[in-house]
């Protein structure tokens, strides 16, 4: 390869990772948008009360489970990249997935068995009511763990392939699906 052409491709991969950089903090800056709009509604219509205590102490669990999953993304993404041939990544991707669900599925099995426990110290001065709609939160959030975990793994696949426009949208319409359907069924639910 020549320098000319050495030249070239790199700046046709600096263009590549500079409009998908614009992706993916276009996604963060939705996701952030539409998850602000959702605890802002959420904190204005329910307020202080046993329900949004509850929500709010559970939601640590899913806060941990997103910073670790979007922190080991970029690794598993920068492996995923080394390997050139299709056959090596799909095999290697699905090492890292077997992996992913090999340690996921026993943490959502303890966090299911010691949910009391966990619930207990997520919810300190709450009274027992808080405790137990805190509880059922927990135990719902659960099984979402497991696929959050999962979505990872695919999202650094098409990371590693150079695809950053799907995670980046998948994160935005997350929170504003959320967003939305909370603005609908509210009345529903008798939320005023």
């Amino acid at each position: 390869m020549n320098d000319k052409s050495r030249g070239l491709a790199e700046s046709d991969s600096k263009k590549l990772m500079g409009r998908n950089a614009r992706y993916t903090a276009a996604g963060v800056c939705f996701s952030s948008f539409f998850g602000f709009l959702l605890y802002f509604f959420l904190g204005r219509f329910f307020g202080a009360g046993k329900v949004s205590d509850a929500f709010f102490a559970a939601n640590i669990i899913w806060i941990l489970f997103l910073t670790f999953a979007s922190t080991f993304r970029y690794t598993v993404s920068v492996m995923l990249a080394s390997k050139e041939r299709s056959r090596d990544f799909k095999s290697l991707e699905g090492e890292v997935l077997f992996s992913v669900l090999l340690f996921i599925i026993p943490v959502c099995f303890i966090i299911y068995v010691f949910s009391p426990q966990i619930t207990g110290l997520l919810g300190i001065g709450f009274d027992e009511e808080r405790i137990r709609i805190t509880l059922n939160l927990v135990k719902i959030m659960i099984p979402g763990l497991l696929f959050v975990c999962m979505g990872f793994v695919f999202s650094s696949s098409l990371g590693a392939r150079g695809i950053f426009s799907v995670p980046a949208s998948a994160l935005a319409s997350l929170n504003a699906v959320a967003f939305i359907l909370f603005l609908l069924l509210r009345n529903r639910f008798g939320i005023y």
